[in-house]
Parts: structure tokens; sequence; C-alpha cells
């Protein structure tokens, strides 16, 4: 229970931290649409096997990416991670 609220709440500062530090209103406005959907979308994905250190690798390497100013090292790496996590919530909601 301690490691699912801590990276609950992990994922969700990483997540503000990348839309604010982005200076986009629009992904601002729609992050602040999504973020229960999102906080589901992690409660169900992390029980995984392999789902909580995945997800904290590829936060961890796009923290790095952007510190370095890897910009489409950056945009590969979060698609990559998008498709990664949509894979994980259908094969808890299809058992895909």
């Amino acid at each position: 229970a301690t490691t699912e609220i801590y990276t609950l709440s992990h994922t969700t500062l990483f997540r503000s931290k990348i839309v604010d530090a982005s200076k986009n209103k629009i992904l601002a406005a729609l992050y602040s649409h999504l973020n229960d959907l999102l906080i589901k979308s992690i409660s169900e994905t992390g029980y995984l096997p392999g789902g909580i250190s995945e997800s904290s690798y590829e936060h961890h390497k796009l923290l790095d990416l952007i510190e370095n100013k890897y910009s489409e090292a950056a945009k590969d790496l979060m698609s990559t991670h998008i498709s990664n996590s949509t894979r994980k919530l259908k094969k808890i909601l299809y058992g895909e």
C-alpha cells in the first residue's frame, strides 16, 4: 500500500511538473480536466508486473532528456511511455 501511494503521488507530481514546465496553457487546461482519469489509470496499471518500475524508469529518463534539452528524444520517449501505459491499461480492461 505504501508503494502504491508513493508511486501515485510521485507520478502525479511528475506530470504536474512537466505540464508546468511546458508553459502551455492548452496542455495545462487539458491536464486539469484529465487528472482524475490519469490517476485512475495509474492506480490500475501499477498493479501489473513491472508496471511501477517501468513507469519510474521512463519518468527519470524523461526528466534527464528534458534537463539536457534533448527535445526530440524526450518527445519519442513520451510517445513510448503513453503507448506502454495504454497497452497496460488495455491488458487490465480487456485482457489484451
